[in-house]
């Protein structure tokens, strides 16, 4: 993937074919996109916000892992592996999703 982000790294022919299969959704500031242990078959691509990904550590507190901003891809690896969701995403400004 190029600096640019996730969708900028894709042809014409390919973001048409996406857009295709995918629906828009908006998120408040501060919602759940998905949550660390739940099965995983859907992935996002951030149109607009940022999203905080975390994990929670032995201690029970949150471990930040990233803050995604726009045109950022998350939840790829559990809908590719099947296995549940390592980490927890959470709105940080309200956002846009694809």
């Amino acid at each position: 993937m190029n600096d640019e982000g996730f969708l900028a790294s894709l042809t014409e022919a390919e973001r048409t074919a996406l857009e295709a299969i995918g629906r828009r959704r908006d998120f408040p500031a501060g919602q759940i996109l998905f949550t660390e242990g739940d099965d995983g078959h859907e992935v996002f691509v951030l149109l607009g916000g940022q999203v905080k990904v975390v994990t929670t550590a032995p201690s029970g507190r949150d471990v930040i892992l990233d803050v995604m901003d726009q045109d950022s891809l998350l939840g790829e690896l559990s809908a590719i592996d099947g296995n549940p969701r390592s980490a927890t995403a959470i709105a940080l400004t309200p956002v846009r999703d694809k």
